[in-house]
């Protein structure tokens, strides 16, 4: 039997396992810069700032797709990410 993986945005209940995963990392491994383990409000400080940065680039995308006549909301998950990697690739 093939186990199930579900992707899905991190909430902000989602935190403490972050924190965790990440100090894991910066103690065990070479896949950051980062040489201190992270507080619970360092972690919720960066993790609050990405969402405002997700949220900004979210509605930038709504605009860019409804200059170009397409409706955001309506668009499935591979129309979006083709219609964000043809954005990326104009000239």
């Amino acid at each position: 039997m093939n186990p199930t993986v579900q992707i899905r945005k991190a909430a902000l209940a989602d935190m403490e396992a972050i924190r965790e995963i990440y100090n894991e990392a910066i103690l065990t491994t070479t896949a950051t810069f980062d040489t201190e383990p992270k507080s619970t409000d360092e972690r919720l400080q960066w993790f609050l700032s990405h969402d405002e940065r997700l949220r900004l680039g979210e509605a930038q995308l709504r605009r860019l797709c409804s200059e170009r006549g397409l409706d955001w909301d309506r668009l499935s998950e591979e129309e979006r990410e083709e219609f964000s990697n043809r954005l990326l690739h104009e000239e």
